[in-house]
């Protein structure tokens, strides 16, 4: 009889292969009391992500998806909105948005 343990120990093994956002699971190995996955980026780049971080969504690429939405906000230094014009990018704001 197999137990709960060596199931559960099966059941996160088995995500090697699989994908998660833009993350392959490429292997599997102990740090400390928890587990973690070596994954590849469909970038190229390659992380290490805890299961729990894996599974739940909460990581989903080695961190460029974050530049690519970083990317995404232009210079609109010059446009004009109705009676404004943009004429300089801030700093960024003290409550970090």
């Amino acid at each position: 009889m197999t137990s709960n343990k060596a199931k559960e120990i099966n059941k996160k093994e088995k995500l090697v292969g699989k994908k998660f956002g833009k993350l392959k699971v490429l292997s599997v190995y102990k740090k400390g009391k928890y587990k973690k996955y070596k994954c590849i980026c469909d970038c190229g780049n390659t992380t290490d992500v805890y299961y729990s971080n894996l599974i739940s969504g909460r990581t989903v690429s080695c961190g460029c998806k974050g530049a690519e939405i970083a990317n995404r906000y232009k210079n609109i230094v010059g446009n004009i909105y109705h009676d404004l014009i943009v004429e300089e990018k801030t700093e960024k704001r003290e409550d970090g948005l």
